[in-house]
């Protein structure tokens, strides 16, 4: 309305979208998402729609609305490479199949999303927390949510063995950060969380 540079627009909008993210507030998030939307037909640059789609795959995330997230990764994410694609697709079929109360479906795609981080994550930073995480500590997360998922769903001896795994994941992760910084704390506690056998 005011004239403002699509591109303008773009460098206020990634900190206030995620600020936002973080307030956990459902009504205000898709007040976002449809801001990015409204504005993604307007960039041209291939940095700036890699922006805008990751804000609203992350809300769309949030929001649990798989669907849209999971046709905007089939059609192609700008600025991605193959293998996000592929770890994405897994990880957002997973949830939607959670979603949908499916356990087994759920944990066969996160098992695939496992597979992939294993053999091509670095370390990424998520921009919303600014954390720093490894492939060791997501295959650790996710060990962990398969294993609270077959708990669950009574499968004891396969949960008992996915937590296992867990712990041998969160392990080699505490190794990989300076001792007492903000991520060594969180995996900590994050492995404290594993039920005892």
């Amino acid at each position: 309305d005011k004239g403002i540079a699509p591109s303008q627009m773009l460098r206020f909008l990634p900190n206030s979208f995620y600020a936002v993210l973080n307030t956990e507030d459902p009504a205000r998030l898709q007040e976002m998402v449809a801001i990015a939307k409204e504005l993604r037909p307007a960039l041209t640059a291939e940095r700036d729609l890699t922006t805008v789609n990751s804000m609203i795959l992350d809300g769309s995330f949030i929001l649990n609305d798989y669907d849209t997230a999971i046709t905007m990764v089939e059609q192609g994410v700008p600025g991605r490479d193959e293998a996000w694609h592929a770890s994405a697709l897994e990880k957002l079929k997973a949830h939607r199949a959670l979603d949908a109360g499916n356990t087994e479906e759920a944990v066969k795609h996160f098992r695939e999303f496992m597979k992939i981080i294993s053999e091509t994550m670095d370390r990424e930073v998520d921009p919303s927390t600014g954390m720093t995480y490894t492939a060791s500590w997501c295959l650790g997360r996710n060990a962990k949510r398969i294993g609270d998922l077959l708990k669950k769903a009574g499968e004891a001896d396969r949960s008992a063995d996915a937590y296992r795994e867990a712990k041998k994941h969160f392990q080699k992760a505490l190794t990989e950060f300076p001792e007492g910084s903000r991520e060594t704390d969180a995996i900590a506690k994050e492995m404290a969380e594993i039920p005892q056998a």
